[in-house]
């Protein structure tokens, strides 16, 4: 008799096709998983995230304190406005009415002069302190550039 050996798979051919399917099935659960473990860990916001960045929008955005050249109408970044710094500014910058977000409480310290501004704090602010920070920069006052420092002091949504 004539065998034909297109038909015919051998014992060992068997195995080795089984073995592949397994070891193929295990690696792409394992890439699999590592993307899904990827995704996770980028959705994660980490740690003060959130307040370092509403802190820049006080430091940062020209709704808030931000000094604003006369000249040429450029606002600094890091650079607080001394005659800015209002409760009114700070409101009109950060608005809480009728929402649950995050109070704050702010001050101003003149490094160099070691004058302070009065606190000023959002419409939401209830004097529980949770977090506080302090941050180096620049103050302009009476058309000259001093060292500064700003205090904030958060209190997390209720």
């Amino acid at each position: 008799m004539i065998k034909s050996k297109k038909a015919d798979i051998s014992g060992e051919k068997v195995i080795f096709y089984i073995a592949s399917v397994f070891v193929l099935a295990i690696f792409f659960l394992f890439i699999a998983g590592m993307i899904f473990t990827t995704k996770a860990a980028r959705a994660n916001i980490p740690e003060g995230l959130e307040n370092f960045i509403f802190i820049q929008r006080f430091t940062n955005s020209p709704y808030c304190f931000t000094y604003q050249d006369i000249d040429t109408g450029r606002y600094y970044t890091g650079i607080i406005d001394w005659d800015k710094f209002t409760e009114a500014n700070l409101n009109y910058c950060y608005d809480t009415e009728n929402k649950i977000v995050k109070g704050f409480n702010l001050k101003l310290i003149n490094q160099e002069t070691k004058e302070e501004t009065p606190a000023i704090k959002t419409k939401n602010w209830v004097g529980r302190v949770d977090e506080e920070r302090e941050i180096i920069l620049r103050l302009y006052k009476e058309e000259e550039f001093y060292d500064g420092k700003l205090i904030v002091q958060i209190q997390n949504a209720i």
